[in-house]
């Protein structure tokens, strides 16, 4: 088919005939006809630019219209061959250089492995301390003469640096052979694609022929002078071809056909003038001679009509090749006499590129290549093209069936082989590359001799044809219908197992000790580290990092990145963590600096499942605080952007049930898409290879080849080209056998020269659990040789024993058995005291009266010191916690901040501690611990040493939550050596804990003790690390007197002469506290007071952290241990309303003086009523909800389609996203992703604009999301929109106001509360405040508190009406936290009070933004409809439209209650909401409301 720029060619050039522009006698007619070329070659894939330089006329010449044409077509084929033939010569110069290139190469390979053999036995003869080799002439490699070692060469390192070095010579040398060799390829990439762009244009212009007005292309162009530039062409792919004379005078074409250096095919062409039926003879026989001669498997021969039938004669002639096969092709009226037309050339050429596409032109299994020397034959494999018309193809039809094998009678049948034959390719100067496809990287020549390229993966195996039939004849025979097959997803979850199995026995902490064994000091064991590293499972080593971090203080993986380096480096971090995160490492990598490695992005996402991509993506985000498809979106580009963002959206259906008819169906898309057009639309393979399921596409790949005969994996090796075209060839193989696609990676990664590390060990580690046992089989049944082999030939060191290691299968037969422990219960070893705060639980405790005791006695000038004491300090910690959020809600203020303001000194200090939950104290302390100059060892290691695993893992969380920072993190940069190590240990929470006690590991722990202690000079306190930081309490009271038994001295003891500094006070605090935190804590106290001055800090961390614990018991123990009360020396080191705080904490209550905030009031019976009456009812119907016979990808295809191309189609986007729920838009969104791997947001804005997309964009908004952006929208930049914030705010329940708050801050990493009072002030900002704590009183019960109803009506009358002024926060505490019910039974009850509706009185009494918000409450509780239906019409109302609210109304009540606004609309206004929209709106805008007003409920 002519191409579009041919065409315009064409039909320029005949106007200009018809208008006789061409006969005039000048040098335009040149120029035109340059002009027209360069027109129909501006992409340089028509006609090589060359060419265009080349002279059309060498003088003015008086030529009709037709001759010129005819002179300009000879010169173009002329100048063509003539470049041919040069391009021809400098293929061979640059086939020559590099076969030089490649015998040099051979000769530093054999010296490597000479090198490398020398080096491995200098290593072994260091590591038996063998010297003798060194006493020996050693060889140097660049003259292998015998040179005897320096008179100071005594250590055989010296010698092993020589060979080092010298392998690091050679090793650049082959790098620079590489190089060249690479360059040298590069150069006859680009000479064949050349010669191909030449020819292909040729042939393009010489079809075009008969064109428009019967204008003809006459040529003087023979068919030798084609055979010409097929020759060259053939010079330039290295395959040869010649040109016989036969004597009878007629022209054979003799093609010998080869690949990978073997002669497979003859193909030979007869042009003969005359042709008689025994004339057959000579060729035949010529041919099956010469096929027989050259050891070919296949002759075809080319011959003229001659009645679409051969002679009996020559059928025998062909029958009787018994190791030939022979196939005759009559081209009807193409060779029947000596060409003239270039309309012959066209046929040959349609000819010969239809028998090559015949599935017959395959080279058998059974052919293998013969061994060769330095020669490289460009091949790459493609698919098999369609048939052949079965009018050119005649073959021997006999009586009785031919067996396969063809054979002479007396001969018996020599049956083949049935393994499918892998396709040939269409020679590339047949096919034409496509238009505009990246073309894909020049791949490194291999410099050693390597196994054949991985072949396409290869459909289930077919039934052998029966034997009686000859190829000929299954060439013509359509292949029989076969029975439908049922596929499921478990043809391809075969039984898999990993080479890494469970380990037994397991005991993290032997495995920790052998690693921190083999790292520590001066050197390291890297065996140890394989052996046990290599030899665990996932959770194994993830369990041994907890431990060596828990007993050790020291991070395991930071420790290996230290003493190891290399690729042993790499695979031992990589199995240090969980799958997931190694997943997400790699996708990192790939992505980070510059370049982007698209190989491990295709590895990763197309082998993983939904799950694993989840779980990848997750881990990406936690370990990058980034979003991996934003990523990938950034660094790709294309189609492999496309189908990548598909793949991580990690949607692939997973059912195992295959509907045949859609499985027909995607095959014919993917036909439709690809081999039956011109061009690839590549949309509908990412369509279908990223979303449907595994099963799925096994059955469309059967139907693609039934169809078609052809497979799809060729299929998209002709038409897609680059990374695009991998993923796809990566996505089948792996649905067809992943354990083979990985079996060919790993042998792509060692193949030629050098090794592709990163590919070789991500392989193996992220499949060393999974399926590593099926994919070494793999590897051995396809490559004939095992991975053990291919990997210890490729690598070397430690790092060879880790991978090889990894990929050997682990037996339980090869695991040691467990030796039995003694164990007993540990009950004798726990402490039966039951324990008990000085600070209980308040009875009838009120929240709301503590807070309004406390916001009196902090109101106006002076502050009540006392009813704060009275109430903060005796309240426990959860009653303070209420209070806290009462107060919030009543005042919209913070409780902390008042205290701050009105209160300082120790006594301030002490009331914001008591305010915070218990988890986030102990966080506060740590950082101020850190904080700053200095550190405060002492609080370190009282928080860290004497808290259980809960407290401190809750204390880790509170500390991130508050700090955004790594509490670890912090403590390791402000302490150090042995100290850091213990605190680490601590912060890790792992100290065990255990019903009963082992006794042989007791007696083990307190050997251990004493021999780093007492009988060793020096102390090993890592020994007394991994002890005391990580047994359970038990355990270790358990060892003491093991220990006092052992050493004869108690533990305490040893801790003071063996140890020293802060990490002696943290052992010693350790084992305080296993003996009882009450005498631990007494002496703290007591020291806190002890001497000149007081340590406040301490003295208050103690009393406020144990208040509610032990505080009574800490108390007896300090009267026990110092025979003084505490509260005794509390008074004597303390004064005023700080001591009367303490003291109320030590003594409780009966320490502070009688007032109604210590001594609970007897509580008056109040009257409750039922609250049904004063519920109003604000459910409604909206007009959007879930569309029926939805088809998430039907929608999506139909969005893609509206946005494709020129245009959007707006009426199809309104259609789809205004008549879909919300829940149905996100399915969508996600399906679009996973069809297309677009982002249908992204692709909205890029073809929306105005007010229809930010309707649109609202519309996409999960329903939790929308009303976040809503108020992130009206408080960000200059100004506020106080109306969003009171719409929002003021109507919204406290479950969704909760909801949109963590929304809020999950979203845009900030606190709503603190973007809202940032911009509002004054009673307006209390107000909103107070709404966002989302506290508002619930019914209980069904029943109302009339009591308080009447109060908050009276407070309220007297807070307004009758009083001169207004006090706000009156109307903010009952208005902001009553409920719905409890307020519509106030309101009537004031109306009776005051005669007016509180409506009325707010808007007499309150002004700005605060009376808008009040009077929104009180509407909302009234008739929430109603207020959305008036704010409506006020959007709408007089000049101009509210736009913002307009929008924002109809899309958050659209499937709430929008139906029912829709109704009292029309009631309140005597005119629908459609015509008031109508009327205000317009454009496609207007089309969308609309849209939504109607809604899909109809």
């Amino acid at each position: 088919m002519a191409s579009k720029s041919q065409n315009i060619f064409l039909t320029e050039m005949n106007d200009a005939l018809d208008a006789s522009l061409l006969k005039r006698r000048s040098r335009d007619k040149m120029e035109f006809l340059r002009t027209l070329t360069l027109d129909m070659s501006s992409d340089e894939d028509e006609m090589h630019i060359e060419v265009l330089d080349s002279p059309v006329f060498e003088e003015d010449v008086d030529a009709t219209p037709d001759e010129i044409v005819s002179i300009f077509t000879d010169n173009l084929l002329r100048i063509a061959a003539d470049r041919l033939d040069r391009l021809a010569e400098q293929s061979d110069i640059c086939w020559k250089k590099m076969n030089d290139l490649e015998e040099k190469a051979q000769a530093f390979l054999a010296r490597r492995r000479r090198l490398k053999s020398r080096y491995t036995e200098i290593e072994n003869c260091l590591d038996d301390n063998d010297m003798s080799f060194f006493r020996s002439p050693f060889f140097y490699e660049e003259d292998e003469q015998p040179v005897r070692p320096h008179r100071r060469m005594s250590s055989g390192g010296i010698v092993a640096l020589r060979v080092d070095r010298q392998l690091n010579t050679v090793n650049s040398t082959l790098a620079e052979l590489q190089r060249n060799l690479q360059m040298l390829e590069s150069r006859l990439k680009k000479i064949h694609r050349q010669a191909k762009i030449l020819l292909v244009s040729i042939i393009k212009f010489t079809n075009s022929g008969a064109d428009n007005r019967g204008h003809k292309l006459p040529s003087r162009a023979t068919l030798p002078v084609f055979a010409n530039l097929v020759t060259s062409l053939f010079k330039t792919t290295r395959v040869q071809f010649q040109i016989d004379r036969c004597k009878s005078g007629q022209t054979t074409f003799t093609i010998p056909l080869r690949q990978n250096d073997e002669l497979h095919t003859i193909l030979t062409i007869r042009n003969d003038r005359i042709f008689s039926s025994d004339m057959y003879d000579e060729p035949l026989f010529s041919l099956i001679g010469l096929c027989s001669f050259c050891k070919a498997k296949r002759g075809i021969m080319f011959t003229s009509e001659h009645g679409l039938k051969l002679p009996h004669r020559a059928r025998k002639i062909i029958q009787g090749s018994a190791d030939v096969e022979i196939l005759v092709v009559f081209a009807e009226e193409i060779i029947n006499e000596l060409p003239s037309e270039p309309e012959v050339v066209q046929s040959l050429l349609a000819t010969f590129q239809e028998y090559l596409e015949h599935p017959a032109f395959k080279i058998p299994k059974s052919i293998k290549p013969p061994p060769r020397k330095n020669k490289k034959i460009l091949h790459k494999e493609v698919a098999s093209p369609a048939p052949l018309p079965k009018k050119h193809v005649k073959t021997v039809k006999p009586k009785k069936p031919i067996p396969k094998q063809l054979t002479l009678p007396s001969k018996p049948p020599s049956p083949k082989p049935a393994t499918a034959p892998p396709r040939k390719r269409i020679p590339e100067f047949i096919k034409p590359e496509p238009k505009q496809k990246p073309r894909p990287k020049t791949p490194p020549l291999p410099l050693k001799q390597s196994s054949p390229k991985i072949p396409s993966p290869k459909p289930s195996p077919k039934p052998s044809p029966k034997p009686q039939m000859t190829k000929n004849q299954a060439m013509l025979k359509p292949e029989a219908p076969k029975e439908p097959v049922v596929y499921s997803d478990e043809f391809n979850d075969k039984p898999c197992s990993g080479t890494v199995k469970w380990h037994k026995p397991f005991r993290p902490e032997h495995d920790a000790r052998a690693l921190r064994k083999a790292m520590k000091g001066i050197g390291t064991d890297e065996k140890v580290l394989v052996n046990i590293l290599c030899r665990r499972t996932s959770d194994q080593r993830l369990a041994i990092g907890v431990k060596y971090k828990s007993a050790l203080g020291r991070d395991l993986a930071k420790d290996i990145k230290s003493e190891t380096s290399g690729n042993l480096r790499k695979v031992l971090l990589g199995l240090l963590i969980p799958f997931e995160e190694y997943d997400a490492k790699l996708l990192n990598k790939a992505i980070k600096g510059l370049g982007t490695d698209e190989d491990c992005l295709i590895e990763v996402l197309c082998t993983r499942s939904n799950k694993q991509i989840s779980a990848a993506k997750e881990a990406y985000k936690r370990m990058h605080n980034k979003e991996l498809e934003k990523d990938i979106s950034g660094d790709t580009s294309g189609c492999l952007k496309r189908i990548l963002i598909a793949l991580s959206n990690a949607n692939r259906s997973l059912t195992k049930e295959v509907n045949m008819t859609d499985a027909r169906e995607d095959a014919q898309v993917l036909y439709n898409a690809g081999e039956k057009k011109w061009g690839t639309d590549e949309a509908k393979f990412i369509s279908i290879f990223a979303s449907r399921s595994p099963a799925h596409l096994r059955a469309v790949f059967s139907q693609y080849e039934k169809e078609y005969s052809k497979d799809i994996y060729d299929s998209i090796t002709d038409e897609m080209s680059g990374d695009i075209g991998k993923t796809l060839k990566a996505i089948i193989a792996c649905i067809r056998d992943r354990c083979e696609y990985f079996a060919g990676v790993l042998h792509k990664a060692m193949k030629g020269l050098g090794t592709a590390d990163d590919k070789l060990l991500r392989v193996i580690v992220s499949r060393s659990e999974l399926d590593l046992v099926e994919i070494k089989a793999a590897y051995n049944n396809k490559y004939q040789t095992s991975l053990e082999n291919s990997i210890d030939s490729e690598t070397s060191g430690d790092y060879k024993r880790a991978l090889i290691t990894l990929i050997t299968e682990q037996k339980e037969s090869d695991m040691p058995e467990e030796e039995p422990d003694e164990w007993i219960e540990a009950t004798q070893f726990i402490d039966s005291q039951s324990f008990s705060g000085t600070v209980k639980e308040w009875p009838n405790f009120d929240s709301e009266s503590d807070a309004k005791v406390l916001r009196k006695a902090m109101k106006g000038l002076g502050t009540d010191e006392d009813s704060i004491i009275a109430v903060l300090c005796c309240r426990n910690n959860f009653q303070r916690q209420e209070i806290k959020s009462k107060f919030k809600t009543l005042y919209g203020r913070t409780l902390a901040e008042d205290l701050k303001s009105e209160v300082g000194g120790n006594l301030g200090t002490v009331l914001v501690d008591l305010l915070a939950p218990e988890n986030e104290y102990d966080a506060t302390l740590v950082r101020n611990a850190v904080k700053g100059l200095g550190t405060d060892d002492q609080c370190l290691v009282e928080v860290l040493c004497s808290r259980t695993c809960l407290e401190v893992e809750a204390c880790k969380k509170a500390y991130s939550r508050l700090f955004k920072r790594s509490m670890e993190e912090d403590v390791k940069s402000d302490t150090s050596g042995e100290f850091r190590n213990l605190l680490v240990s601590m912060i890790t929470a792992a100290r065990e804990e255990s019903d009963r006690v082992n006794i042989t590991e007791v007696k083990r722990d307190a050997k251990a003790l004493h021999e780093a202690g007492e009988l060793k000079f020096g102390t090993d306190e890592e020994e007394f690390n991994i002890v005391l930081a990580t047994r359970s309490f038990p355990h270790l009271k358990a060892l003491f007197d093991e220990y006092l038994r052992l050493a004869g001295k108690d533990l305490s003891e040893s801790l003071n002469s063996e140890l020293s500094g802060d990490f002696r006070n943290g052992m010693k605090t350790i084992v305080s506290c296993v003996r009882g935190r009450h005498g631990y804590f007494a002496e703290v106290l007591n020291k806190s007071m002890k001497g000149l001055g007081t340590d406040d800090d301490a003295l208050l961390r103690v009393i406020i952290s144990r208040s509610e614990k032990d505080l009574t018991q800490i108390c007896k123990a300090y009267q026990d241990k110092f025979g003084n009360s505490l509260a005794d020396d509390v008074k004597g080191d303390t004064s005023g309303d700080y001591q009367k705080a303490l003291l109320a904490l030590i003594l409780g209550p009966d320490s502070l003086p009688k007032s109604s905030a210590v001594i609970a009031p007897p509580s008056e019976p109040d009257e409750f009523v039922d609250a049904t009456p004063y519920i109003v009812q604000q459910q409604g119907d909206g007009t959007i909800s879930d569309f029926s016979n939805f088809d998430a990808d039907k929608d999506a295809n139909a969005l893609r389609k509206a946005m494709k191309g020129f245009g959007t189609d707006e009426d199809a986007i309104i259609n789809v996203i205004c008549k879909r729920s919300n829940q149905q838009r996100q399915t969508i969104a996600a399906q679009f992703k996973t069809l297309h791997g677009r982002d249908l947001i992204s692709d909205l804005k890029s073809e929306l604009g105005g007010k229809l997309l930010q309707v649109i964009l609202m519309l996409m908004q999960p329903i939790d999301e929308f009303d976040a952006h809503q108020i992130k929208k009206a408080v960000k930049g200059l100004g506020t929109d106080d109306d969003c914030l009171v719409e929002i705010l003021c109507t919204r329940n406290s479950e969704e106001l909760a909801n949109m708050k963590a929304c809020y801050e999950r979203l845009f990493n900030v606190d709503m509360e603190s973007d809202v009072k940032g911009d509002t002030s004054g009673n307006f900002a209390k107000l909103l405040v107070s709404l966002m704590n989302a506290s508002r009183d619930e019914v209980t019960d069904n029943k109302i508190n009339i009591t308080k109803v009447k109060s908050d009506a009276k407070n309220l009358y007297e807070a307004g009406e009758k009083k001169l002024g207004t006090d706000e926060e009156e109307f903010c505490l009952v208005l902001g936290s009553r409920s719905y019910a409890h307020l519509n039974a106030m309101f009537e009850e004031y109306e009776k009070l005051a005669g007016k509706d509180l409506i009325e009185s707010i808007g007499k009494e309150m002004s700005g933004n605060f009376k808008s918000a009040l009077k929104t409450i009180v509407q909302c509780c009234k008739d929430r409809q109603q207020y959305f239906t008036s704010t409506l019409h006020k959007s709408m109302k007089g000049l101009g439209t509210n736009d913002r609210t307009l929008m924002r109304i109809l899309v958050s009540r659209s499937e709430v209650d929008l139906a029912t606004l829709k109704l009292k609309f029309q009631t309140n206004y005597n005119s629908s909401l459609e015509d008031f929209v109508k009327g205000d709106t317009s454009g496609d805008y207007r089309k969308a409301l609309l849209a939504i007003v109607a809604g899909n409920n109809s």
